[in-house]
């Protein structure tokens, strides 16, 4: 896993050693407009039909981050199709985990549960940040129902979170694409989950038939960045001090020639 200390500087890390941010999202209303649902949910197309071939471009997901924008992170339920009650969570700067769903089901959804606990588009604000922040996004498979096999970023790979492996197949389980809203001139990151342990259609032992269709939690997540956030700038003095500092220097020049000048005793 890429620590965000290797890809921030130093100045930096300083400055995100007394940041604090939530770990929970807030229940603020939001809904996705209803255009942009509809296209999204024409881009997922039909269960059992791989949601990896957009034509999108198609983004690390190890390399997300929030925008700095004053508005906060948003999250939007786009659909999914899933036998499981998934939940979706996400950590800043690999902090604690914090739940955006908890129960990933919708009476509406490709697999519809009778007691669906969202509507498509719905969604939720991610609660404020402070500093440059990297943001990972997780799936734990039927956490609704005491599932406890936790999927993210290949980059997680090898890794634990809230104490579970990631990724314990060692397979890809997260997919990520930008698309741009022409309308509201903003980016939109689309990501799809694979739910289910182990290579496509492979029984026996942990795996669990996958189909590797990435459309078991599908959302959008507005208020990221792709890029690497800058460090904190290095403080230059201002110009006045620097003459300052100037003057002193040549002050203490000449008292020292005044004092070489003098005769010895």
């Amino acid at each position: 896993m890429k620590k965000l200390s290797t890809q921030l500087g130093l100045a930096t890390i300083c400055a995100l050693s007394v940041t604090t941010f939530s770990t929970s999202a807030e229940a603020a209303g939001l809904s996705l407009r209803s255009d942009l649902l509809t296209t999204f949910n024409q881009l997922i197309q039909a269960e059992r039909v791989p949601f990896n071939e957009l034509a999108l471009p198609k983004l690390d997901n190890s390399r997300l981050f929030w925008d700095g924008n004053p508005n906060s992170v948003q999250a939007y339920f786009v659909n999914e199709g899933a036998g499981y009650r998934n939940q979706l969570l996400f950590a800043a700067n690999d902090g604690p985990l914090g739940m955006i769903f908890n129960d990933v089901s919708s009476t509406q959804s490709i697999l519809s549960e009778g007691d669906g606990a969202l509507s498509l588009g719905q969604g939720v604000a991610l609660q404020e940040f402070f500093g440059p922040t990297q943001l990972s996004f997780f799936l734990r498979a039927n956490g609704f129902n005491g599932g406890q096999n936790i999927y993210g970023s290949d980059d997680y790979r090898n890794s634990t979170v809230g104490n579970q492996p990631v990724n314990s197949d060692g397979l890809t389980h997260m997919i990520a694409y930008n698309y741009f809203d022409e309308v509201a001139q903003e980016n939109y990151t689309i990501i799809g989950f694979e739910d289910l342990w182990g290579e496509l259609g492979a029984s026996g032992g942990k795996n669990e038939g996958s189909d590797r269709d990435f459309n078991d939690v599908v959302f959008a997540i507005k208020g990221l960045s792709y890029r690497q956030p800058p460090t904190e700038p290095t403080d230059v003095p201002e110009p006045s001090a620097l003459l300052g500092l100037f003057g002193l220097v040549l002050l203490g020049g000449a008292g020292l020639q005044r004092q070489s000048s003098q005769p010895s005793s």
